[in-house]
């Protein structure tokens, strides 16, 4: 109840429901009635589908024994269930026909904008590019959106963009709360730096510093066992290897700008993004 008046949790859950629609869980936004329709029975037969050995793995990172892997298997190898559990078959994901949806909350002191659709995830080829691509335009505190809208307009206190990989798809989202007499003057930038990534080659000083981001970033995401072991699952539960991120250092080093102009003109379509706003007329 608290999160339906924040514009932020309106504009994400419209902006989910609206690129891969409302039938599709991806899409379906829980409501009150979900949590007051619960019982005791539905948890038990989601406990029982969901929750299996089938369904689970063990992940060991840091300084490992040599006899940890055997202790464990020893215990949790050989856990089986009876249960004839078959995957539940997700409706296709097909987003709704509007694409700009604009939910009045009047009263409300910015306006939140999120813009985006649905996209490929990390099984694809073209990830790694779409990665290197999104750090250009919002990914980190030195991304085009953050100084032309933030740094030079002063539209937003921040602004960003991100990727997101999941099961059966991804989606990409640009993220931003203004003043609501802003908010056009907001909208239109966003389109304008991404028809600069269509049209206007990557100055080398650019890629540069990018290339430097990302690689930092590499680093990090190996540092210590937790993050080793995080890093190891989110390539894994996609059925990757690590070789997912030997070709994510390789592209951060080889991109050029035709390969990053081929990328945004293939996923950043302007007449494919949803437009969502939340806030005051």
């Amino acid at each position: 109840m608290v999160n339906r008046e924040k514009v932020q949790n309106l504009a994400i859950d419209q902006f989910f429901e609206s690129i891969f629609g409302k039938s599709h869980q991806y899409g379906y936004q829980i409501r009150e009635q979900d949590f007051e329709n619960i019982t005791p029975p539905i948890l038990s037969d989601f406990h029982t589908r969901y929750y299996t050995p089938e369904n689970m793995a063990v992940i060991i990172s840091g300084k490992i024994h040599s006899k940890t892997a055997e202790f464990l298997n020893s215990y949790v190898g050989n856990i089986g269930s009876n249960e004839n559990n078959k995957k539940t078959s997700l409706n296709v994901i097909k987003g709704e026909k509007l694409k700009k949806v604009h939910i009045n909350k009047a009263g409300t002191v910015q306006n939140a904008i999120r813009i985006g659709s649905a996209t490929i995830n990390k099984r694809h080829s073209d990830y790694p590019g779409l990665k290197i691509l999104d750090s250009i335009l919002g990914g980190y505190f030195g991304s085009r959106l953050m100084k032309n809208i933030r740094e030079e307009k002063g539209y937003t206190y921040g602004i960003s963009s991100s990727i997101t990989s999941l099961d059966l798809a991804g989606y990409k989202v640009i993220s931003t709360e203004v003043s609501q007499k802003n908010c056009q003057k907001a909208i239109n930038e966003i389109y304008r730096e991404i028809k600069l990534l269509q049209d206007v080659p990557v100055k080398k000083e650019e890629m540069a510093v990018v290339r430097n981001y990302m690689s930092g970033e590499m680093l990090r995401m190996f540092d210590g066992p937790f993050a080793l072991a995080e890093s190891f699952r989110s390539a894994w539960e996609f059925g990757l290897d690590n070789r997912y991120y030997y070709r994510l250092a390789e592209k951060i080093k080889t991109i050029d700008p035709d390969e990053i102009i081929e990328l945004a003109r293939t996923y950043y379509n302007i007449d494919d993004l949803y437009e969502i706003t939340v806030g005051s007329e």
